[in-house]
């Protein structure tokens, strides 16, 4: 694990794990006339502690370290995004531990926006004066992207003009 460490992914990644991302996890060396060689049996732990974050909801798992394999695993909430500053705490049976920082940065996704229509059709009167219709309920993508402006482009795909009444006869 370097320090400082980053690792960056696009929100609604959901499970993430990033294989080996600490390196080199060792237990070191033990002391002289101990039966355990270079400390390498003693069973070591990470504890990963939340030091900061934009958001309280960015992880639905919280992030874990494994001393095994160095694999960091989480698993993201849907929509959230931001930055969340960790530290890394190595432990191992004799209570010595080394502590290090990372960061996991989730960048956001513009989401496309969505409309559903009040009403597939609309009906006016010949010489009606201008009016407002609402046509569709609107959302930008969700409630953090909701500072976005929206445009629509109507085009009519079918004009309806009515048949003409038929001809009187003449009497």
């Amino acid at each position: 694990l370097q320090d400082p460490a980053e690792v960056v992914v696009w929100e609604g990644a959901g499970a993430v794990t990033v294989p080996h991302f600490a390196t080199g996890v060792s237990a070191g060396l033990t002391e002289i006339g101990s039966d355990v060689e270079n400390g390498e049996a003693q069973p070591l732990q990470f504890i990963v502690q939340l030091m900061d974050a934009d958001t309280d909801e960015l992880f639905l798992v919280m992030p874990h370290l494994s001393a095994s394999d160095g694999s960091l695993s989480f698993t993201l909430r849907e929509q959230r995004y931001g930055t969340a500053t960790l530290n890394a705490t190595l432990s191992d049976s004799n209570s010595l531990s080394h502590t290090l920082n990372f960061t996991i940065v989730v960048r956001d996704v513009n989401d496309a926006p969505v409309f559903t229509l009040v009403s597939s059709h609309h009906t006016t009167v010949e010489d009606a004066p201008p009016a407002s219709v609402t046509f569709a309920t609107v959302s930008a993508g969700g409630w953090w992207e909701e500072t976005q402006v929206l445009n629509f482009t109507l085009t009519a795909l079918e004009a309806r003009i009515p048949d003409p009444l038929p001809p009187r006869p003449w009497v």
